[in-house]
Order: C-alpha cells, then structure tokens, then sequence
C-alpha cells in the first residue's frame, strides 16, 4: 500500500481505501463520519491513518454481522419461525437488536463495520471467536419469539436444567395443566426463572436453602409467578420425599414473609399516585409551599414520584438520578414552586434532560453491576405526569445547590414522618404507619405497566394520569381503579383511548381523526361542558381538532388522503369492529413500522407495507411518529438540509429541495401542531431547533 506521512502520522487515501475495500469513496467518508473516524484532508485530497485502515481490514476478515448469526440460528433450530434476516422482518430485527442492546450483548464486544453498503446503526458485528457464546444467548429468544404461550413452555422444558431435573419438571407439568389459563405467563415466567438460577431437585433443597431461594424469587419475579412457585413447592411437598421441614413451617413462612413483598394493590397504588400528582391535593395539604422550605420534604417527594416512572431499587433513585442544569436561579425555582407561579411547560426541559442523561450515561444498578451482562438502567415517563416530575427535579437541584457540598438530587426518607409530615395523616392509613416499600411498590409498577405477557398493557398508561386527574378525592379512587384499570381495550371509550394515545406520545392526527370515525362524529360534535374529566385534562375539544387540521394544508390533507384510502376497504357492516380494532393495536403499541418510535397505520389495519425496498417510514403516508421520535427526525432534517446546501448540481438541489419540503417538514409540522394543540406545549423552541423560524 502506498501510504503517506501527513504531520508524523502514516496514511492512505481515501481513494485507495476504498478500491481496497470495493466501496465508493463517498461510502467510505459518510461511514467514517458516522463512526467518528477522523478525516484527513491534505492538498485538496482526502487521507484516513494507517491505523484505522488496517484495522478495518483486519475486522473486515474477522467479524460476523449480526444478521449472519441469526441466520445461522433459523437454519439451526426448527422452533424459530420468523426470518429476522428478512427486508420486510426489518422492524422485528430492530426490535431484537433494541432487547440485545439493553443486556449489553451479554458482554460481547460489538463494533459497527466501516466498510458497509450503507452505514447502518443498528446493523453491528461481532469476532467470529464470539459466535458461538453469542449464538447460544440469542437462540431461546429466538425459538420463543411469536409462539403461544404453551408453545414457550414446551421450549422452555428443553433446557439443560429440566432434563436433568425430571421431578422439578414433572411438577411444573401437572401445575402448568392444572393452573388458570390466565396463570399462563406466569408458568412460563417461573420456568425460566428455575432454568436460569436453579441447580437441582428442588425436593433437595433444605429449610435454610428454600427460604433464600424463596426469598430471592420474591425479589426477582412477578407476584403470579411467586403464587404458582408456592404452589410448586407445596405440590412437590406432596409428592415426594423433601429435605426442607414440614409444610406447615413453609407456610407460615410465605403467609407472612412478615415483609410482604407482594405487589401493592390498584387502590393503595392509585391513592399514593393521586397524592403524589394531583394539584388539588397539594392544594388541600399545602405541599408545594412544604416542599419549597424543606429539603428532605421535596426529596421525599420527589423519591415517591419516581416509582411511577421506573423499577429502580432505593440505591439507584438515591444514587443515580443525575443532577441537571437549572435555567433559573436555584432560590426563583423555589419562589416559583412555593408561589405556584409557573406554567406545567416550564418543568418539561428538566424531565427532558433527565430520561436523555439516564440514556446516555448507561448507569448499572448497584445491586447488579458486578456482573458483566447486566442491563442499564431504563426509565419511562408518561407524558401527564412530566410537568410534575419535572417541577421536582428543578426543586430538588435547587435544594441541592443551595445546600452544597455535593449532596445527591434525591434522598431516601428514612422516617415516615417525612412523608406524613408533606402528605398528611392520610399516607399512614395507606401504608399502616410504615414508610412505602420500594420492593412492593416497585412490582406494583412492574406488574402493570411493564409485565409483557399481558394482551393488552395501557393500564400503566392510565393508572397515575387518572389519579391527577381525578376531582373526587382519596375516598372515591375505588370505583376509578374498577372502572378504568383492567387490562382490556374492550370496554373502553373513546376518551380512555385518547388518553392512552396521548400518554404514549403519539403526534399524529390520524388516530384522533379515527375517533371521529369510530363514534360517528360524536366526538367532535362534543361540547367542553359535555366531555368527560378526562377530555378537559387533555384539552381534546373538536375546535381544536378543527384547527389542528387547518394549520397546514399538506398535512391536512395527508391524514384525510391516508384515512379515505383506508375507509376504501372497510365495508359498512363491519366498520365500526375493524376501526376499532385499530385504534387498539395503536393504543398497545403493536403496530412499530420500520423506524422504533414511528407506528404504521397500514399495520394497524393488518396491511403490509407498501414500501417493503424502503429502509425508513420518513413520508411514506402512512406513518404516524411519537414524541420520542422527534430527535431523530431533527437529525434527519439537518444532515439533508447540508445536503441540500452543498448540492454541486441544480438537479442534486431539486432532489434535496423536495425531499426537505414534501417528506420532512410536513413530518416535523405534523409532530409539532400536534404537540402544540394536542400537548398544549409552547413549541417556539422546537419549530427554531426543526425548522430555523424565528
């Protein structure tokens, strides 16, 4: 190779690079931006060092993509059904990679390919030296992925473990036949959860041995999941001879775990989520003026709220809330909150930087992160109850810097008579004079906003924004916990599924145009008198619609074109059934296009896609984006508006010129409208950052 010693550093063109590699030269310097190498430019003529260019090389002849792995998986195992591999499987392999990501690859190494057809962040690879270890982490969530839940089971028994334990799996046999069938997720849970952490018999295990096990599975798996343990070990009592003690020693032992570490109920978690959000309960206890005066108040505060928005262990809610950057003096961010002087969108930048840092720092929790594999820590806000967390945040950063010496954002009570003292005597009739477990409350948050084997999972969505919404007080939350929190869309009205959408983020006009359709324009003919609590909380008034859809004709006139096309293969008997059905696999998420956080209406009317050579939703008329879409689309913009700005030909500025203006603005205006009169959200800053208007 011919290199060249530019500034005592040895390097090669990127012309020869890239004949070496059979790329264009173009390909090669948009991967190396992408990837962060360094070019180098010398007399008008582009360089990579000897350095990166070898070790391409040398990864080009050593690595395996992910997709290769994969396939060799489906051709391996018969149980796997669905070719991730597959240009139209594009959004279930970008759903895999997004759960490989999260167990950081079980601790293999990964890399991006310099030297790829284009340059794809998600498209990764590993050493072929790894294959194999990673081959045998993937391939159960493979085998499992789309099967019944009897079909899981039966893979499941397929471990190593239950072959060689023949008791312990006969017993899970006869209790998964003998179970509810709506017990099946949590059969399934418990397999696994003996497959991964279980070494023998369990009828060998001692009284010491089977309380710690227990003990750790109450820590580590869903209430259900503990039940049919219980059940288990009970069963396998019976049946066989057992080296722990008498079953009455065991019983006693789960009936009270004194510490029980079963889930809180929907009524104790719906009444500490109403205290916790709703402003005429601050009203009423004085909270906001409490919490601006004393610190261990707002982080007592702040300490509950998060258990609404992540399963965190008390640990990391103390330790790993990273501190963010108030935009206001420390004491006007407590006059503010002690004066109730502000707007809800003034807190939304502080909750903004919070769910970005905890992204982006990729922390461990405490308790875990010795071990390799151990995923980061994730967090989840839903859109109503932003405003408040983030007034929190900004209260206790202020707190903080106030009170120096680098103290934590957020603190532990320690004493319920710090949250007695903010929430008044009704928090210890919740919690019988005891201070809220964050072990209880934390599957209380699990088990309904993030257990992934219910069919439908809004009520997360619905359960704390309800409780801010309320107006009837602490003593009529039972009959919204009967009403609102099941885990089914088939009674719900039109006003729960514009919540859901609303909690989600979806910042598109069509599911709310589809409202209309599914109730017969009674929706928009509501007046703000008639509609529900619910409705006056969102703002969703039919004038509002209306004008939504008259800022902007382009997208006016995408959202009707997209809904008129539908309508074309509804006929009139089963209209209202087919719409509706549509309107919930948006509400539950189950309709992902190609892009993570774009849905597609064509899947949500179980269509394909119409653009299967498309690689992105961008444009494609049929995509809906989510709020949390809205960086990457910034992205978008601003790399084609280079682009278009540095067009060397009329043709290349036309190409550029329409795709800004008939793909990506409408896209963007059609994110910020909707956020604007959908979210009531002061959008100045957004249309500067997207679209640079003053």
């Amino acid at each position: 190779m011919d290199y060249k010693m530019i500034d005592e550093t040895e390097c090669i063109s990127i012309n020869m690079s890239s004949e070496h590699f059979d790329i264009s030269a173009e390909t090669l310097k948009r991967n190396m931006k992408a990837m962060g190498i360094s070019i180098i430019k010398y007399q008008n003529v582009t360089y990579m060092s000897k350095v990166e260019f070898e070790e391409a090389d040398r990864l080009d002849k050593s690595m395996i993509g992910l997709k290769d792995v994969i396939a060799e998986c489906i051709s391996e195992n018969e149980d796997i059904t669905v070719d991730f591999t597959s240009r139209e499987s594009h959004a279930k392999y970008s759903e895999l990679h997004s759960f490989f990501t999260g167990l950081n690859y079980f601790g293999i190494k990964v890399r991006h390919r310099l030297i790829s057809k284009p340059y794809n962040p998600i498209v990764v690879y590993i050493n072929m030296d790894d294959k194999e270890q990673f081959k045998s982490k993937i391939v159960l969530k493979l085998k499992l992925y789309n099967k019944t839940k009897d079909e899981k089971l039966r893979i499941l028994l397929e471990d190593d473990f239950f072959s060689s334990n023949h008791k312990t799996k006969t017993a899970l046999i006869k209790l998964a036949k003998n179970s509810p069938s709506d017990m099946g997720n949590g059969i399934n849970e418990l397999a696994n959860f003996l497959r991964l952490t279980c070494k023998k018999e369990l009828s060998l295990f001692n009284d010491d041995e089977i309380t710690t096990y227990m003990e750790f599975a109450a820590d580590n798996i869903t209430k259900n999941a503990n039940i049919l343990f219980s059940n288990l070990i009970f069963n396998i009592s019976q049946t066989e001879s057992c080296s722990f003690s008498i079953i009455n020693q065991f019983d006693g032992h789960v009936g009270a775990i004194k510490r029980d570490n079963s889930a809180y109920d929907d009524a104790v978690y719906l009444k500490l989520a109403y205290m916790v959000f709703n402003e005429g309960y601050w009203k009423e206890k004085d909270m906001l003026i409490k919490a601006a005066d004393s610190k261990p108040l707002a982080t007592t505060w702040l300490y509950h709220a998060m258990h609404y928005a992540c399963a965190w262990r008390s640990a990391d809610i103390v330790n790993n809330i990273p501190h963010i950057t108030l935009s206001v003096e420390p004491k006007e961010i407590i006059r503010m909150v002690k004066e109730h002087d502000y707007s809800e969108a003034s807190w939304i930048p502080y909750v903004n930087e919070l769910v970005v840092r905890v992204g982006f720092e990729s922390k461990k929790p405490r308790k875990s992160k010795r071990h390799q594999n151990s995923p980061n820590l994730k967090m989840y806000i839903p859109e109503g109850l932003r405003s408040t967390i983030g007034m929190l945040l900004a209260l206790c950063e202020a707190h903080s810097i106030l009170e120096g010496k680098g103290s934590p954002i957020c603190r532990h009570p320690n004493n319920v008579k710090y949250a007695v003292e903010l929430f008044g005597i009704d928090y210890t009739s919740i919690f019988a004079g005891r201070l809220i477990s964050n072990r209880k409350a934390n599957k209380a948050y699990m088990e309904r906003i993030m257990e992934s084997g219910d069919k439908n999972n809004n009520n997360g969505y619905l359960l704390a924004s309800y409780a801010r919404s309320h107006k009837g007080g602490l003593g009529s939350l039972p009959e919204v916990t009967s009403k609102y929190l099941k885990a089914k869309m088939d009674g719900y009205s039109v006003d729960d599924i514009t919540r859901i959408l609303f909690e989600r983020g979806v910042c598109s006009f069509v599911p709310y145009l589809l409202c209309s359709a599914l109730y017969n324009n009674e929706f928009e003919k509501k007046h703000i008198d008639k509609q529900t609590e619910t409705i006056k909380e969102l703002g969703m008034i039919p004038h509002e619609i209306e004008l939504l859809l008259q800022t902007d004709e382009k997208v006016e006139l995408k959202a009707k074109q997209t809904i008129s096309e539908i309508i074309m293969y509804i006929n009139d008997e089963n209209a209202t059934e087919i719409v509706g059905n549509a309107l919930k696999e948006i509400a539950d998420g189950r309709c992902v296009g190609k892009n993570e956080d774009v849905y597609c209406i064509r899947k949500a009317f179980g269509e394909e896609c119409n653009m299967p050579n498309r690689e992105h939703c961008i444009g494609c008329g049929s995509e809906m984006y989510l709020k949390t879409f809205l960086s990457d689309l910034h992205n978008e913009i601003k790399v084609d508006r280079i682009k278009f700005e540095n067009a060397k030909t009329k043709a290349g500025r036309i190409k550029w010129k329409a795709i800004l203006e008939n793909k990506l603005y409408p896209a963007a205006y059609e994110v910020l409208t909707s956020m604007k009169y959908i979210y009531k959200q002061d959008i100045t800053e957004y249309q500067k950052l997207f679209l640079g208007e003053d």
